[in-house]
């Protein structure tokens, strides 16, 4: 019967990645989420078909369909795909097969099952270090900021300060703008161009994004209230 053996991965990372384009022998798919993955088999005798499967388990119980085959001189499979995850679940396979048929309609009575590990691109982490606690201060007063910010992955985008005096009223000053993976970071936060009242109350926190594509990962400190 007709069978199909991978003979090799190609990986064209996201471009915010920075990564250089790798290409692997075998089967197996270790890769960061949205790379363009171009994968290559080989086939025992010349078919006339193939399908690429996915699944979440091992067993094929609930197979999906993936992109299309490939078929050049008849043994020769190329199959393009993107580590994109499911729209509906948000999730990512976890097994793929390629299924074969003969120029005489035999199909392969057991494809090879090999594993996808996708690793998702995770959000920064941000602290501010100072100040921890609620605050009063004059309407003129000075709050120095201490931060602390890094990308778990690849690199930061934008570290910013939020100030908020109500829901619908939310400004901000940027800390950082720029590529680079980690950064600490001092600021002088100045009440007085926000020409505040005895009694006002403000809310601050600081907010960092990744440099991760189409979509930022956010991540934000507790806020902290200036009365």
């Amino acid at each position: 019967p007709p069978s199909a053996t991978v003979t090799e991965v190609r990986y064209d990372y996201p471009e915010y990645t920075e990564l250089d384009p790798r290409t692997q022998m075998g089967g197996a798919i270790d890769v960061w989420e949205r790379t363009a993955i171009t994968i290559t088999a080989a086939t025992n005798v010349p078919v006339k078909r193939g399908e690429f499967e996915l699944a979440d388990t091992e067993d094929f119980s609930a197979a999906y369909p993936g992109s299309s085959v490939k078929i050049a001189d008849g043994k020769r499979l190329t199959i393009a795909w993107r580590a994109d995850p499911r729209q509906a679940a948000a999730k990512f396979p976890k097994f793929y097969r390629i299924k074969v048929w003969d120029a005489e309609d035999t199909p392969d009575p057991k494809p090879a099952v090999y594993p996808i590990n996708v690793r998702v691109d995770q959000p920064p982490q941000v602290v501010l270090i100072d100040p921890t606690t609620n605050l009063e201060l004059p309407a003129n007063g000075t709050v120095p900021l201490v931060v602390a910010a890094r990308d778990q992955d690849f690199k930061l985008r934008t570290v910013s300060l939020k100030i908020a005096r109500d829901e619908n009223d939310v400004t901000d000053e940027t800390l950082f703008d720029g590529s680079q993976q980690e950064v600490a970071l001092k600021h002088d936060f100045q009440l007085e161009p926000l020409r505040l009242k005895e009694g006002d109350k403000i809310r601050i926190w600081v907010e960092a994004q990744d440099n991760r594509l189409p979509t930022h990962n956010l991540t934000k400190t507790p806020p902290i209230e200036i009365t």
